[in-house]
């Protein structure tokens, strides 16, 4: 065989998966469907958990630009605000394609063989190996695959599984400020109710790069228009910019993650799902890179044992409980009625404080 874990996918879940397999000793294979590097997407912010992941990898935490400490909640009509205290740091600001050039660099140092602007096709799991299949190139083989290509893989039924979508769409765009990066300290706006089922809104703005961002249930169409809407509201109330426009070419439309938990088995024939293709994404704030991440070290430590065991099936099927003991109370839903909890947040310090917790940290309410 070519290799002894093929990884489809170079984002989060998939760099972070070769990086751990590949110091581990395994011969790696990942295929990403981007050129590299990354090209520049903007600003964006990963939970406090990222900064232990990268070390795990020997990552630079260089890629964390700053800590989130301007932190600020405000109603759908933008009428009212609050500002959590928190008692460490909840994330960190980073350049997105920094971070996932870092992340794909991070592998690729530990020996991960990393095959760039190359779609898999197919895949098929046989008896003793794999084998991924691509439009224009010879197919690769190895003992076990991991896919991690994303929200809506098309491959999660090419080996066995099945998977519920959850329901919110999520649309975002990035701009410059005009601001000079080194004065622009950070701050982050989380608009909240802005949908009576959950939605919500972002504006976050760091080294003079804006990122507003809306998560709603509904359609594409829908998203898009709150989005459109909300950039109106926040420069109407001198919360951003005026004149900020998100316009059709800028525009990312991120479709409704699967969810995890609701997920028989993450497990197929000599196959995983890790990262957000297997719905490893935080429910209340949509953040998927720390999950995603998260899902991959667990993973890299069940494949490294599958591999040393002559049952290696028998050690992949233990990727679900340990998942599960790891991850389902970051990733599960609060359990609270939302329309009830919104209000209080804008008047009781204490569950403004929690709701930033729960936002950033995925804890309980």
């Amino acid at each position: 065989m070519d290799y002894d874990v093929l990884i489809v996918g170079s984002g989060p879940a998939g760099s972070t998966a070769a990086a751990l397999l590949a110091k581990a000793g395994h011969r790696v294979a990942m295929v990403g469907s981007q050129p590299f590097p990354c090209k520049p997407a903007g600003i964006g912010w990963v939970g406090a958990q990222a900064a232990p992941l990268l070390e795990s990898l020997g990552a630079s935490r260089a890629v964390l630009n700053r800590p989130i400490a301007d932190i600020t909640f405000l109603s759908a009509d933008l009428a009212k605000a609050a500002s959590p205290r928190t008692r460490e740091t909840p994330g960190y600001f980073i350049d997105r394609a920094a971070f996932e050039n870092a992340l794909i660099e991070s592998a690729t140092s530990a020996g991960a063989h990393a095959i760039h602007g190359a779609t898999v096709t197919d895949v098929s799991l046989r008896e003793k190996n794999v084998e991924a299949r691509f439009r224009d190139r010879d197919p690769i083989q190895g003992r076990i695959l991991l896919l991690a290509n994303g929200r809506s893989s098309a491959l999660v039924g090419r080996i066995g599984l099945t998977a519920t979508s959850g329901r919110c769409w999520a649309a975002y765009f990035c701009t410059p400020t005009g601001t000079p990066p080194a004065r622009d300290k950070g701050k982050i706006s989380i608009i909240l109710g802005l949908t009576r089922d959950g939605g919500y809104g972002l504006a976050l703005s760091a080294a003079g790069q804006l990122t507003v961002a809306v998560s709603v249930p509904g359609t594409r169409a829908d998203a898009v228009s709150r989005l459109t809407r909300l950039c109106a509201s926040l420069a109407e109330g001198e919360r951003i910019p005026a004149g900020v426009d998100p316009q059709p070419d800028r525009l990312v439309i991120v479709p409704p993650p699967l969810n995890a938990l609701e997920m028989e088995t993450h497990v197929g024939k000599h196959a995983l799902l890790i990262g957000e293709a297997g719905g490893f994404v935080a429910a209340l704030s949509n953040e998927g890179v720390v999950p995603a991440m998260w899902s991959a070290s667990i993973a890299a430590k069940v494949v490294t044992s599958a591999l040393k065991s002559p049952q290696s099936q028998d050690k992949l099927m233990t990727f679900d409980t340990r998942w599960r003991l790891e991850m389902a109370e970051y990733l599960r839903s609060p359990n609270t009625d939302m329309q009830f909890l919104v209000p209080l947040i804008f008047s009781n310090q204490p569950m403004a404080d929690r709701m930033a917790a729960a936002f950033f940290r995925g804890d309980s309410i």
